[in-house]
């Protein structure tokens, strides 16, 4: 019953990784090609001129040191355009990219919410399966779970998890880093804080009712 347990789950995983890798491949491709009818794509901006300035240094540099042969004024220019240009096709594909993501993304998530509402018996019943599954496990593997989990989400070193995951998903939905600093720092916060709290909760209530001899272990290595 635990081997379809795991293979329910990693079919559910694998099929939307494969609709959401499939309608990103399509959405991207819409986009890249009527990009500029549909005005999705900002010109250069700060990010692409802070390149564009360290391109230029970089080329005075290797001139000064011999690196590259002297280039006059304006074969510096055309050079600088021409790493502007691709500089630019860079940040286009970029946006692309996040915004193929951030639709793709949805799509999926709203996909993946209908499917769990239109099956919820099922759903239900599969979750009562896993919490059946869980119960039968020894008491010390009970609670080892519980205390990998707890701590990954709300540990001491879990702050940087957070931190890490946060900044990924914002660059895969093409938000700036510095944008990012002051939610992630505020979701950092509460969140996890909010979690732990549930979680000691669950334990008294809940779980001195399913395992009492869990929760004396996991009270053993709290205490």
């Amino acid at each position: 019953f635990r081997l379809k347990m795991w293979q329910a789950a990693a079919g559910g995983l694998l099929a939307v990784v494969l609709v959401n890798s499939t309608l990103n491949s399509v959405v991207y491709s819409y986009l890249d090609t009527y990009s500029d009818a549909l005005g999705l794509v900002e010109r250069g901006g700060t990010e692409v001129a802070e390149k564009l300035m360290q391109a230029k240094e970089q080329l005075h540099y290797d001139m000064v040191m011999g690196h590259i042969p002297t280039m006059t004024q304006t074969e510096l220019s055309e050079k600088l355009q021409e790493i502007g240009h691709e500089l630019e096709e860079e940040h286009k594909v970029e946006q692309l990219h996040a915004t193929a993501n951030t639709i793709s993304d949805a799509v999926v998530a709203f996909l993946v919410v209908a499917t769990l509402i239109n099956y919820k018996s099922a759903v239900s019943k599969y979750f009562k399966g896993v919490s059946n599954g869980f119960l039968t496990l020894s008491n010390t593997s009970q609670a080892f779970t519980l205390l990998l989990v707890s701590d990954t989400l709300v540990g001491f070193h879990s702050a940087d998890g957070w931190d890490a995951v946060l900044k990924a998903l914002g660059s895969h939905w093409g938000a700036e880093a510095e944008s990012l600093e002051s939610p992630i720092s505020i979701f950092v916060a509460t969140v996890p804080v909010g979690l732990d709290v549930a979680f000691r909760f669950w334990v008294y209530k809940e779980l001195r009712a399913l395992s009492p001899s869990t929760q004396v272990i996991l009270d053993e290595i709290d205490g």
